[in-house]
């Protein structure tokens, strides 16, 4: 069990974590942590692999994946508290040291430092709102990508993602071989044609 999970206690009305800023009251609601999500209808906590395992076996079986770099600029700022970030792809949770992403297009998402660190490199120039520029890491860059050509959800760490027809599936390069990664997520069509090219 995720060691953020250490202590739960669940009653039929109100379920109680043993993070505070994620106490929640209302039972249909689900609280998301790391790479687990926790549904007060199955009582337990299942792994992120496993929920996405549909889409994900749609994309493996269909052999839908290509791999693609970023080559667009990233805009960031750290997330100084724990907060709900609306995307177009729906809401997510920034924990306090997240960090806060903005594309080209004006798109928000969100990122762990350690996972963004890696994949860009600072420019030093920020904008009037505190984010700061980023350009693509070419050695950490490339993901791997599946169009999907109908509606879709995945879950992450943040929340839950929706994706539209022809939506883009992505998944890290160093999963490549990894039939059921930990971390999959969505970029819509647009996004992915202004930000992404496909890689040899």
């Amino acid at each position: 069990m995720n060691e953020e999970f250490s202590t739960v206690s669940h009653t039929r009305d109100s379920h109680l974590f043993d993070t505070e800023q994620f106490n929640c009251t209302n039972c249909d609601k689900r609280q998301k942590f790391g790479n687990w999500q926790w549904k007060q209808s199955d009582a337990i906590l299942l792994p992120m692999s496993e929920q996405n395992q549909g889409i994900i076996d749609e994309a493996n079986q269909g052999k839908k994946w290509f791999p693609a770099v970023k080559t667009a600029p990233t805009w960031g700022k750290v997330s100084s508290k724990t907060q709900t970030i609306s995307s177009r792809e729906g809401d997510t949770i920034a924990n306090q040291g997240d960090v806060i992403c903005k594309g080209p297009g004006g798109e928000i998402w969100v990122q762990g430092a350690a996972k963004f660190n890696k994949k860009y490199v600072t420019t030093g120039e920020k904008d009037g709102e505190g984010y700061e520029k980023y350009l693509p890491n070419p050695e950490t860059s490339r993901v791997f990508a599946a169009k999907i050509d109908h509606p879709f959800e995945v879950e992450t760490s943040w929340g839950v993602l929706s994706g539209q027809p022809g939506d883009y599936l992505l998944k890290s390069a160093e999963d490549e071989k990894v039939t059921y990664p930990k971390s999959v997520w969505v970029v819509g069509a647009d996004i992915f044609a202004a930000t992404y090219k496909k890689a040899i």
